[in-house]
């Protein structure tokens, strides 16, 4: 992956690959909260993966961090890992990222407790009715139904790459 650009007025973001494992346990540490279902060996090692197979990076706003993405691939599968963004363009540039730097079809992640409500209008409804109704504890995003509505918020927000 390399390091790309986004300019949203006077704002520089900036989306950066995480090379180096030492963020792991920091990055985790800071969702530590909301993580209490999954066990943490296994949360670590997805995150680990991640950062091997060049699937991890960081958003940056203005050189100050505002959030990380931690995916990985597993059986020609997309998982996402771990997401934590706390900047509202920042999150809509690491999830296009997301795609740009794999171009599978969908990606599958778990929403841990009541996140679910943060990736709602991202879910396909076939998949959030399967969450509530099954004991399947993924969910899914489509590319080809989120990367057109996210380059529009783009557009419309006037985000441009740098």
């Amino acid at each position: 992956m390399q390091a790309v650009s986004y300019i949203k007025g006077s704002d520089i973001y900036e989306v950066k690959p995480i090379t180096d494992i030492s963020c792991v346990d920091q990055d985790m540490a800071s969702v530590s909260d909301v993580i209490q279902d999954t066990d943490p060996d296994y949360y670590k090692t997805n995150m680990l993966d991640s950062v091997a197979q060049g699937l991890a990076y960081d958003i940056w706003k203005n050189s100050e961090r505002v959030g990380f993405v931690y995916n990985r691939i597993e059986n020609d599968q997309y998982y996402g890992c771990s997401i934590k963004i706390w900047d509202p363009i920042g999150m809509i540039i690491g999830l296009k990222q997301m795609f740009d730097i794999c171009d599978k079809h969908k990606i599958s992640y778990a929403p841990h407790e009541d996140n679910l409500k943060d990736f709602i209008s991202m879910a396909t409804g076939t998949s959030i009715r399967l969450w509530h109704t099954t004991d399947t504890s993924t969910v899914f995003m489509l590319r080809d139904e989120i990367y057109p509505r996210g380059k529009r918020i783009m557009e419309y927000l006037g985000v441009t790459n740098g």
